[in-house]
């Protein structure tokens, strides 16, 4: 970590000096306490502060990558499938949040971070909040006609990509063991907040980019009509702020029962699982 690019010269000279203590303690045989609190100075004073910074990198990355995923499949420059290109942005966004994290990283690191971050986003629920961010649209916003299906992809492609680039962090900075479930805990804690991102980048900086587009779809005079785009932006906050009331509301048993996910995000009751667990002891 201390050839980073992003690091600074005195970072890299802290990480170089901490990695020298460690190892002189370390042929000096030392007592576990005494290798427990080096580890946790060396967390503090420069693990820490350097992830933070190569967060930043990775957080003003995946912001871009939002703004590029929705101008692509909103208005492509050319005839395209909109899920391959979004697959094409996320799988990029995921190599490039490695690159912020790793020096000089080989295939084989790229092919585990996309293939973990896939594992994550398949058994979690994240899918299904997109489905309810898109619906909540059609609920609360204006009449717009085809301007519907924007904002509403808009927003679920941007809560998709903002998820994925969460994983994607999560995975790279974690030097410690790995596994899905911590990862789906960590993301599913953050769920709110990253539901106020996607609310909020929707507003800023992607709704400016298709206004033009809107107009277009729902004609200049309703446009152009006071309290329109008061009335979308409003229209976006209740899709987000329904999703959040619903995860705030969930009694404990529900939250417990929807944290027993099965792969590929497919719920399953107690009921069905029992059920088929009964036909497969049979069989």
């Amino acid at each position: 970590m201390s050839n980073h690019p992003s690091l600074s010269t005195e970072q890299a000279r802290d990480i170089r000096q901490q990695t020298y203590d460690i190892e002189s303690m370390l042929n000096a045989h030392p007592l576990l306490d005494d290798l427990r609190r080096t580890i946790g100075k060396t967390e503090s004073n420069v693990w820490f502060p350097m992830i933070e910074q190569l967060d930043q990198d990775a957080i003003e990355f995946a912001h871009y990558k939002m703004q590029a995923i929705v101008r692509d499949t909103v208005e492509p420059p050319f005839p395209v499938i909109q899920p391959l290109m979004v697959l094409y942005h996320q799988l990029t966004m995921t190599c490039c949040i490695a690159d912020c994290y790793l020096p000089n990283v080989s295939l084989t690191e790229y092919a585990t971070v996309i293939r973990d971050t896939w594992r994550v986003m398949s058994r979690g629920e994240y899918f299904r909040v997109g489905q309810r961010l898109f619906d909540g649209i059609y609920r609360n916003s204006p009449p717009a006609g085809a301007a519907a299906d924007d904002l509403g992809q808009a927003l679920s492609v941007i809560w998709l990509t903002w998820t994925t680039a969460q994983i994607a962090m999560h995975r790279c900075r974690t030097y410690r063991k790995w596994s899905v479930e911590q990862a789906i805990a960590y993301l599913d804690h953050l769920t709110i907040d990253s539901l106020l991102v996607t609310r909020d980048t929707l507003i800023r900086d992607v709704l400016p980019m298709i206004r033009l587009r809107l107009r277009h779809s729902v004609g200049p005079a309703v446009a152009d009509a006071a309290g329109f785009s008061e009335q979308v932006m409003e229209g976006i906050t209740k899709a987000v702020d329904g999703v959040i009331q619903g995860l705030r509301t969930q009694g404990p048993e529900e939250v417990a029962e929807q944290s027993r996910r099965t792969q590929h995000g497919l719920y399953q009751s107690s009921a069905d699982r029992s059920h088929r667990h009964v036909e497969r002891k049979h069989s």
